[in-house]
């Protein structure tokens, strides 16, 4: 190792220059600080190899080699000469021209990374380098870039450093419900000219919560009022840049360099830069739909209006109702942006068709959430919410980690609480979640807990969501339940509950969404193809075919993308499409048969791994795929860059999650019934062998749901007994979180799978079942069946 003087950078990484032989000149080694690396660490020197050795551009540095000291990436990248941008401008006060040219390089660089589907996510002047002698542009540093066939990526997938915090994008803050793609390197690049341009940066705080609202809500300081030698042109290019939504942004990197270009062309002929309309080249070649919300303006309101009197003090239930693909998700999310972070949560769960029995997921997942947002911030802030939750739960904190089991990351493992009857333990468990959600909402910190999906809610879930909104003492909650109204009647549990907790005096406001206008898809339209006008025809076939649901509106649009009936003329800068023939075209009015048409288009093995996936549920783990697949994760990774491609899942760290439950059940009901429990029984067995003793209670309904599907295919009389072993525990489970139709279920699941004689050949497991039975009848109200038993 070289001595500490020889270090050019110590942080994360220690990057030294090294006169290497084998090149025959200098060479720049970069390598993990620490001897046992965080595991992102390792990631982000192994993804940056990966990223740059696969490029030619000249304005990225070089990676000349990979190795492994002691398990850690030791990387061997090219050395240039030459310092930060940010020092370069500091230390030279370079002129407008000079300037310009940079700035013309660096947004060629930019555009090069797009066109090869690269974004680079962390573009600052600290991460610019310009070199000696012929004052050329490099980026360095890829640890946070990705590779992205669709150009997108989900806003949980950025790592962003604290010191870059001055250079993010609204959309990277995870406070903006947008899906991130190239354009948040342009609002980057807004920045970085802004700093450029101006001499300081547009948005500067100490405190990084308060850089983050500025980003997500306020506007810079226009940069031509800030340093009045920036020509005006100059000035509305930068802004463009920092708009808050990427729409409103320049759609290229092309677009950008292109009229950065005309303004140094009008300087070095006139001495000036005269005003011309910006944009003018500006047009993306791949099809990006605007993450807006259309026809929803009256419905957004109404939910902003409930925020608005849960943080004075109040308690609000809002539905949101409507068919699969009407937006509903996507309106109570749009609230998120809202919430200002640090002083209130937006936390949200979803129950899946498949696991409705199971109970909890949905609730369960939403307090995940406030877990994590939790462990992000401060230690200052993290030891204050320790210790209220920690007041709150007192020795009963068991009774909440039994549900939500990340809460032990806070308040520590929590010892176990005495045995209670149904009533009472009933009783106890209401009690602890009150007060626990009554210290999270308490002062000024409103809490938003968006449910997903509770058409297949299960019963102890809904009996805890009317503890909730019936219970809470001080106000600061707001639940917000999307479902979908044509699934349930009345006579469904939801319908049932909502009627009761409107009958105790809490009114529950329903907003019932309805299919958008065909102005509003024309709206879409135009906006996804850049063009003010031609769109109508277009847009009428779109608006017949789908009724003016936006979800299925979108796909249709994006599968005559992917089927070449909409291209993008390079000549003209301008997209096209043949009406006729599109109207010739087959296109079905039901769109679980349109995406099933999408999956059957795709290479056969990706579609047999979405199969696998479907029956995982709405989101799965690459290696659980690797594994059931008995293929590689290279391999898996391959297969699923065509699914990723064409919207059909997004990944999220090693999670891949499909874009809408629709396209699961598509996915899902291209098997029969025999493959589907074959595959359920294989992920059950699997989740089995890879979980310790000690953690099977964290992921026991998890797995014996999916060994419970495949059941009937198991034989042997032994393996028989083990699953009912393992519905007893899940049985025990759902009765100590007062899950009593579940307990039910499980009870008599084990129970049909003992052997006719196993009152001889396997009595304590057959007593205990019974045992269990009889309780889990009384406590459902099935007095009969209990004494029976």
């Amino acid at each position: 190792m070289p001595r500490n003087e020889d270090y050019i950078y110590k942080g994360n990484s220690f990057i030294y220059i090294k006169d290497d032989i084998e090149y025959g000149r200098p060479v720049l080694i970069k390598a993990p600080a620490e001897d046992h690396p965080p595991e992102h660490e390792i990631n982000a020197l192994n993804n940056e190899y990966e990223i740059i050795r696969s490029l030619n551009i000249d304005g990225v540095r070089k990676a000349l080699k990979k190795e492994l000291n002691q398990g850690r990436p030791v990387l061997t990248l090219e050395y240039i000469e030459g310092e930060t941008l940010q020092d370069y401008i500091r230390r030279t006060y370079p002129g407008i021209d000079d300037k310009l040219e940079i700035a013309i390089k660096l947004a060629n660089t930019i555009w090069e990374l797009h066109q090869r589907n690269i974004i680079y996510n962390d573009l600052n002047s600290r991460n610019i380098l310009v070199t000696k002698g012929d004052r050329s542009v490099v980026i360095i540093d890829f640890g946070s870039a990705v590779r992205d066939n669709t150009g997108e990526q989900n806003e949980k997938d950025i790592k962003y450093r604290k010191e870059f915090l001055s250079y993010i994008s609204p959309e990277q803050t995870g406070r903006m419900n947008r899906v991130i793609d190239y354009r948040t390197d342009l609002y980057s690049l807004g920045v970085v000219l802004y700093e450029m341009f101006t001499g300081r940066l547009p948005f500067q705080s100490e405190d990084s919560q308060d850089l983050i609202h500025k980003h997500i809500a306020e506007k810079p300081a226009i940069p031509a009022l800030v340093n009045p030698d920036i020509p005006k042109v100059l000035s509305n290019i930068i802004v463009k840049l920092l708009a808050k939504s990427p729409e409103d942004r320049y759609q290229s990197a092309y677009g950008v360099k292109a009229d950065l270009g005309k303004c140094l062309e009008l300087l070095k002929k006139n001495g000036k830069v005269e005003i011309f309309r910006i944009a003018k080249e500006d047009c993306s070649a791949v099809l990006r739909m605007p993450q807006k919300l259309y026809g929803r303006e009256e419905e957004l309101q109404i939910l902003k209006d409930a925020l608005c009197r849960v943080s004075g003090g109040g308690s609000e239930i809002v539905m949101v109702a409507g068919y699969a693909g009407i937006g509903k998700t996507v309106l109570v999310k749009e609230l998120q942006k809202s919430v200002i972070y640090g002083e209130g949560f937006f936390i949200e769960g979803k129950y899946g068709q498949y696991r409705r029995d199971t109970p909890y997921t949905g609730i369960s997942g939403a307090f995940q959430e406030f877990v994590l947002s939790v462990l992000s911030r401060p230690d200052e802030k993290f030891q204050k919410w320790k210790g209220l939750i920690q007041k709150a739960v007192g020795g009963l904190g068991k009774v909440l980690t039994d549900i939500v089991p990340g809460l032990e990351l806070i308040i520590g493992k929590q010892k176990d609480v005495p045995a209670l009857g149904g009533r009472e333990a009933q009783n106890r468990f209401n009690y602890v979640f009150l007060r626990f959600v009554n210290t999270v909402t308490a002062g000024v910190c409103p809490l938003i807990l968006f449910i997903d999906d509770l058409q297949w809610i299960d019963a102890a879930s809904l009996n805890l969501l009317k503890t909730l909104i019936t219970g809470i003492e001080q106000g600061g909650l707001l639940i917000i339940g999307a479902y979908r109204d044509n699934e349930i009647d009345e006579t469904y549990p939801l319908t049932l509950a909502l009627e009761e907790i409107g009958k105790e005096g809490t009114e529950v406001n329903i907003l019932t969404l309805q299919n958008l206008e065909e102005h509003h898809i024309d709206e879409l339209v135009a906006g996804t193809l850049n063009q003010g006008e031609g769109t109508v025809e277009l847009s009428a076939l779109l608006f017949e075919k789908t009724g003016g649901n936006p979800f299925f509106a979108r796909r249709l649009l994006h599968s005559l993308y992917e089927g070449e009936q909409i291209t993008f003329n390079l000549n003209e800068q301008r997209w096209e499409w043949d009406i006729n023939a599109i109207r010739g075209l087959h296109i079905t009015d039901n769109v679980v048969d349109l995406l099933t048409v999408d999956l059957q288009t795709i290479d056969q093995g990706t579609r047999d791994l979405l199969k696998l996936a479907s029956c995982i549920g709405g989101r799965f783990d690459r290696s659980i795929i690797s594994v059931i697949s008995q293929q590689t994760e290279d391999e898996i990774n391959r297969k699923l860059e065509d699914a990723l491609s064409r919207q059909l899942i997004f990944f999220e760290d090693q999670t891949c999650f499909f874009v809408h439950d629709r396209i699961q059940q598509a996915a899902y009901a291209m098997m029969d019934g025999a493959q589907k429990k074959a595959v359920h029984l294989n992920v059950g067995r699997l989740l089995l062998r890879n979980t310790e003793e000690e953690s099977l209670s964290e992921v026991t309904f998890e797995i014996v749901d999916h060994l419970n599907t495949g059941a009937e295919l198991v034989t042997g009389q032994a393996k028989r007994d083990e699953i009912a072993r393992l519905n007893l525990i899940a049985c025990r489970k759902a009765g100590e979180s007062t899950a009593y139709e579940a307990m039910l279920k499980y009870v008599n699941q084990g129970i049909g799978l003992l052997g006719k004689d196993s009152w001889d050949t396997g009595y304590e497991l057959t007593l205990s079942l019974y045992n269990e039975a009889v309780e889990a009848e009384y406590l459902n109200t099935r007095f009969e069946r209990a004494e029976k038993l």
